[in-house]
């Protein structure tokens, strides 16, 4: 399973930047694009770490990289 706490705060993130909420917001003060651009950023760090945690018992660097 992923480190805990960096894959919880990405899904969070992810989460808040989907709401509807903030969509809301970010139509009304043009930053759509901007918040889009982090949402996909949040994403791509998300999955680094779901990456990371299939290779981290193949991998003596990556086992230490995801505990520090």
């Amino acid at each position: 399973m992923p480190e805990q706490i960096p894959y919880g705060v990405a899904t969070s993130i992810i989460n808040r930047l989907a709401s509807a909420a903030l969509s809301e917001y970010g139509r009304i003060n043009g930053v759509m694009d901007e918040l889009e651009r982090l949402k996909n950023t949040v994403e791509s760090i998300r999955a680094v770490l779901l990456d990371a945690d299939d290779k981290q018992e193949q991998s003596h660097a990556v086992q230490n990289w995801m505990t520090c």
